[in-house]
């Protein structure tokens, strides 16, 4: 009951700012059928088109490039799958591939072709197959 009761007091709370008149004095554009504000007299007049927002090389418009984080894998096996699917083997280019510590997290090792990073696997599980400990007969 108190729920209805506040519920019929906010809508009329919010009727009544329509019927409070307006203040007199303000500016009008329409010979009184309207109330608009006006903007100050030295208000630089900019049209839309100068702006170029809505344009189709605007900046609204402008694809938003968002790098996709590398895929990451718990082995060296699983890397080196993804990587020997990357490369081309009938191809006349030797591609450059490079092993390196994440500049975002040490634990993690980046596997680079062609400067790109493919994949990244842990430190740890690279440590383990230098050492052999999980090399495949």
């Amino acid at each position: 009951m108190f729920l209805l009761l506040a519920l019929f007091g906010l809508t009329g709370v919010s009727l009544l700012t329509f019927l409070v008149p307006f203040p007199q004095g303000r500016q009008t554009r329409d010979s009184g059928r309207a109330v608009y504000a006006s903007p100050p007299a030295d208000w630089p007049d900019i049209p839309v088109a100068a702006l170029r927002l809505f344009d189709r090389a605007g900046q609204i418009n402008t694809p938003v490039l968002i790098a996709r984080p590398p895929v990451r894998v718990t082995s060296f096996a699983a890397a080196q799958d993804i990587l020997l699917a990357q490369v081309r083997s009938r191809s006349a280019d030797r591609p450059e591939i490079a092993l390196r510590l994440s500049p975002d997290d040490g634990g993690w090792t980046d596997v680079l072709l062609d400067g790109a990073v493919l994949a990244q696997v842990p430190t740890s599980a690279m440590i383990a197959h230098g050492s052999g400990g999980s090399r495949a007969a």
